[in-house]
C-alpha cells in the first residue's frame, strides 16, 4: 500500500501529532528536521488541568494525518501516549512508533497498535520514515 497516498492531501502539509515524554525536548529534534509539516505538540497547549489537556490532545490526534510516538527509556509512565495511540489507531491514522522500551511488556498493546504501520527503536529512523512520507516515497 502507498501510505503517502492514503494519508496525504498533496496540496496540504502533513499534520503530525507528537506523543511521548514531555521533558527531554525530542520534539524539537523532530520539528527541526523539516518545515514541511504542521506539528501538534501537547507542550504548546499550556494546559495543566487533565480534562482540558486530554480534550486538546484528542482533538489534535483527530486532526492529524500521522501520529509520531516516542517511548523513551526514561519516560516513567507512558499512560498518555497509550491513550493517544489507541485513539489514533481507532481513527485509522498512520502511526510511527519509536520504542526504546522494547523489552517492557507493559507496552505490548501500544506496539500492537503500531504493528501494521511503522515501528523502530531508533529516533532518527522514525524521523527518516516521516521524511519518506513527506517526500511521498512510501
Amino acid at each position: 500500500m502507498n501510505y503517502a497516498r492514503a494519508i496525504v492531501d498533496y496540496n496540504e502539509p502533513i499534520r503530525v501529532y507528537l506523543a511521548g515524554g514531555m521533558e527531554s525536548g525530542w520534539q524539537e529534534i523532530l520539528k527541526d528536521s523539516t518545515n514541511a509539516c504542521i506539528f501538534y505538540d501537547p507542550r504548546d497547549s499550556g494546559l495543566k488541568e487533565p480534562l482540558l489537556y486530554t480534550n486538546w490532545d484528542l482533538k489534535h490526534v483527530k486532526k492529524c494525518d500521522v501520529i509520531f510516538i516516542y517511548i523513551e527509556k526514561d519516560n516513567p509512565s507512558g499512560i498518555g501516549l497509550s491513550v493517544e495511540i489507541g485513539y489514533a489507531k481507532a481513527l485509522g491514522k498512520h502511526i510511527i512508533l519509536v520504542d526504546e522500551k522494547e523489552d517492557d511488556k507493559r507496552f505490548d498493546i501500544v506496539r500492537a497498535c503500531a504493528y501494521s504501520d511503522y515501528t523502530t527503536n531508533v529516533l532518527p529512523y522514525g524521523i527518516d520514515h516521516l521524511m519518506q512520507i513527506i517526500k511521498k516515497e512510501i
